[in-house]
C-alpha cells in the first residue's frame, strides 16, 4: 500500500543528495565518517525489520525512515535551532515537516522525467 510513497522517495532528487552530506561524530578515538545516505539505508533496514517483527505496514516504516534527514538544515540539529529561532514570527522550522514540504511541494511529481 506504501510502496509507491517509498519508491517515490527512492527516486527523489532530495533522496539522492543525501550521499553529498556528511555526518561526523568525534569519539575520543578519533573521528567517525558517514554520508546522510548511508546513515538513511541503515535506518530504513532497521525500520523495516522492526515493523515485520511488530506486524506492522514495512513499506510504510521504510518510507517514513527514508524520509526522515531529507529536510535538515546545513549543520544539523544545531542549524535547525538557528533557523527556527529566526522563523518563529512565521511559524518556526522543523526538519520534518520540511521534509514533507520537500516530497510533497518542492520535488516534482514524476521525478524519472527529471531533466
Amino acid at each position: 500500500m506504501y510502496q509507491r510513497d517509498r519508491d517515490r522517495v527512492l527516486h527523489s532528487g532530495a533522496f539522492r543528495k543525501l550521499q553529498y552530506k556528511t555526518q561526523v561524530f568525534v569519539y575520543h578515538e578519533g573521528d567517525y565518517y558517514r554520508t546522510r545516505l548511508t546513515h538513511t539505508i541503515e535506518v530504513a533496514q532497521i525500520a523495516r525489520s522492526l515493523s515485520r517483527n511488530l506486524n506492522f505496514n514495512e513499506d510504510l516504516a521504510e518510507a517514513i525512515a527514508l524520509s526522515h534527514d531529507l529536510g535538515h538544515t546545513p549543520f544539523g540539529h544545531a542549524g535547525e535551532e538557528i533557523l527556527n529561532n529566526l522563523m518563529k514570527p512565521y511559524g518556526g522550522f522543523n526538519h520534518n515537516e520540511q521534509a514533507l514540504r520537500i516530497l510533497t511541494k518542492i520535488e516534482r511529481r514524476y521525478p524519472l522525467l527529471m531533466d
